[in-house]
C-alpha cells in the first residue's frame, strides 16, 4: 500500500505510523475530538467511538441508511432502456461465479450516460418481465449522485440463493474489479418496502467510487481524516473494522458517504439531529468528500 509522504510536525498532529499500528492521534487531537463530539450520543465497539445518528430513547441503528435521503420523488436522470438480446454472463453462485444466460439491456441517462443492466434468465426467462425490472432499477439508478455513476459499467440482477455466507442475506454488493453492482433481487425488495432501496445503491454505488487507489479508503488523505475525526458514524462499519481492519476501512467509506450525503443535500428529510449528527463527526471526511461530490 502506497501513501504520500507524511504532513510535517507543523501541521494538525496526527500520526500515521506504517505497519500494523496504523494511524493513530496524538494527545493534543484527542482533546480537540472530546470537545468536539460533546453532547453528541456516543456508543462504542470494541474501543472503537461512534457517533449515534437517531435521538434518544430510539437505539442507535446499525447503517447509516435513511429513507428519506434519496426517494421515488426525486428526479431520475433515466431516458430510456435498450434491449440487446441474450447473452452468456458471470452471476454470482456461491463463493464464486457462473455463467449463465441472461438479457442484456442498455440504459440511457441524460449527459451520455449509460449503463448496461443484465438480467439472469435462468430467474426470469420472460423477456417482458426482465425489461420491467431494468427498467425499474434504471430509474432508481437515475435518482443517484452524478458523482457515484461515474464508474458503474454494468449492474446484475439475480437471486441470492445458493450464496455463500458472504454475500448471503444482503440486498447488492459491488465489484470494483469489474465496476459492477449485483443486486440480490429476493432481498433487494425486502430494501424497497422498507424504502431503503435507493440507500443500498448510494452505498454500493460509494464503493465503486472510493474502491481505487486515487480517491479512496486506502489513501494516505482519507486515512488522515478518519483518524482526525476520531469517530464512527456507523455501527456496522465500526463492527466490521474491530474484525478485519481493511474491510472495514472500506465500508466506513461507502456508509459514511451516505452520511455526508444525506446531511448535506438532505438535510431537511433526515432530520437536525442526523444532520448536525453527522456534521459535528466526520467534519475531515465530509472536507475529503466535497473533492469528489461536491453536488447533488
Amino acid at each position: 500500500m502506497n501513501f504520500a509522504k507524511a504532513p510535517a510536525p507543523s501541521l494538525p498532529l496526527v500520526l500515521c505510523l506504517v505497519g500494523l499500528l496504523g494511524c493513530v492521534q496524538s494527545a493534543e487531537e484527542i482533546a480537540r475530538t472530546d470537545q468536539r463530539l460533546a453532547g453528541l450520543r456516543i456508543d462504542t465497539i470494541d474501543g472503537l467511538r461512534i457517533v449515534c445518528l437517531q435521538a434518544q430513547p430510539a437505539g442507535c441503528p446499525s447503517t447509516t441508511g435513511h429513507p428519506s435521503i434519496i426517494n421515488e420523488t426525486d428526479r431520475t436522470t433515466y431516458v430510456a432502456t435498450e434491449d440487446k438480446g441474450a447473452s452468456a454472463s458471470l452471476f454470482r453462485a456461491g463463493n464464486g461465479t457462473t455463467n449463465q444466460r441472461a438479457y442484456v439491456f442498455a440504459s440511457s441517462y441524460t449527459n451520455n450516460r449509460n449503463i448496461e443492466v443484465i438480467v439472469n434468465a435462468a430467474e426470469n426467462p420472460d423477456l417482458n418481465q426482465a425489461r420491467q425490472k431494468a427498467v425499474a432499477l434504471s430509474t432508481e439508478l437515475g435518482r443517484m449522485p452524478a458523482c457515484v455513476l461515474t464508474q458503474v459499467k454494468e449492474v446484475k440482477i439475480q437471486n441470492s440463493a445458493g450464496l455463500g455466507l458472504d454475500t448471503g442475506g444482503v440486498a447488492a454488493a459491488a465489484v470494483s474489479a469489474t465496476s459492477s453492482i449485483y443486486i440480490f433481487e429476493d432481498f433487494f425488495n425486502r430494501s424497497r418496502q422498507s424504502r431503503m432501496a435507493e440507500e443500498v445503491l448510494l452505498h454500493e454505488l460509494a464503493h465503486l467510487l472510493f474502491d481505487n487507489p486515487t480517491s479512496g479508503y486506502a489513501t494516505f488523505a482519507y486515512k488522515n481524516a478518519v483518524v482526525t475525526d476520531g469517530v464512527y458514524v456507523s455501527r456496522y462499519a465500526a463492527g466490521v473494522r474491530a474484525v478485519s481492519p481493511l474491510q472495514g476501512d472500506r465500508e466506513d467509506v461507502a456508509e459514511s458517504f451516505v452520511a455526508y450525503f444525506g446531511a448535506k443535500f438532505r438535510s431537511e428529510r433526515v432530520g437536525a439531529f442526523f444532520a448536525n449528527s453527522v456534521r459535528s463527526a466526520i467534519p475531515s471526511r465530509i472536507a475529503y468528500f466535497e473533492r469528489f461530490c461536491p453536488t447533488a
